[in-house]
């Protein structure tokens, strides 16, 4: 909008400051470092700290005032909306990764049936991306519990060193294996039918002191069209209260 351009030209003269900046899991290992980058190339004086955790625990620092801006993509939980604004920002694309020599590395696109004679590797079941992953498979008529989970890890990285070693296949965010599908290391497959998909959302507490380095971080978010590599989709950069 151009009231957000405007509020950009007004900050462009920030020269120092400090943002403390907060990620889920996902977002603050793969997504994050590029846009902190391209940020502190324009205001190399501006201090940025992140902060990774669990969304319930992000959303919660910045309700405390402890994080400016947040960037979570799990469920903001619903007893801190009266705390914090919530900006939908873009979505983020899950895949079926598999070994590059698995049989099924041919098809950019898997059957669902396929599913149940493939083995798995998986995050933990307290993780909110394994949450999200089961509740959509879920809605489109796959049952978790048949699909065979060899083993559970606590990080990506585990994961997908997992699946290049052979072990299972595995659902991951599809910001987390470019690298790997560039190098033929591991292979992508989406799901015949199925979109695995989820909101990633920018999250600001505007009861509390919003520094001018935090606004200018933040106006950068919601002004970069592409840093995350999807065009974002009309309206949604809306700021939205209580999602």
């Amino acid at each position: 909008s151009s009231e957000a351009i405007k509020a950009l030209e007004d900050l462009r003269n920030v020269q120092v400051g400090a943002v403390n900046l907060g990620a889920s899991q996902t977002t603050g290992t793969y997504l994050i470092p590029k846009l902190v980058g391209s940020f502190q190339h324009k205001y190399p004086g501006v201090r940025v700290q992140l902060t990774v955790g669990s969304t319930s625990s992000i959303c919660t620092s910045v309700a405390a005032g402890e994080i400016d801006v947040a960037i979570v993509g799990g469920e903001v939980p619903r007893e801190l909306m009266d705390y914090l604004q919530v900006t939908t920002y873009t979505e983020e694309e899950f895949v079926l990764i598999l070994p590059p020599d698995h049989p099924l590395s041919m098809k950019r696109e898997v059957g669902k049936e396929k599913l149940y004679n493939l083995n798995f590797v998986s995050l933990n079941q307290n993780s909110t991306s394994q949450k999200f992953q089961t509740q959509t498979l879920k809605d489109n008529g796959i049952n978790p519990k048949l699909l065979h989970v060899q083993m559970e890890f606590n990080s990506i990285e585990a994961i997908k060193s997992a699946v290049q070693h052979g072990l299972g296949a595995a659902f991951v965010s599809q910001s987390a294996i470019q690298k790997e599908v560039q190098l033929g290391l591991l292979h992508s497959s989406s799901i015949e039918g199925i979109l695995l998909r989820r909101k990633l959302q920018v999250v600001t507490n505007s009861k509390r002191y919003f520094s001018r380095a935090a606004q200018c971080f933040t106006q950068e978010i919601l002004t970069a069209a592409d840093w995350y590599g999807i065009q974002q989709q009309s309206g949604k950069s809306n700021r939205q209260r209580g999602l």
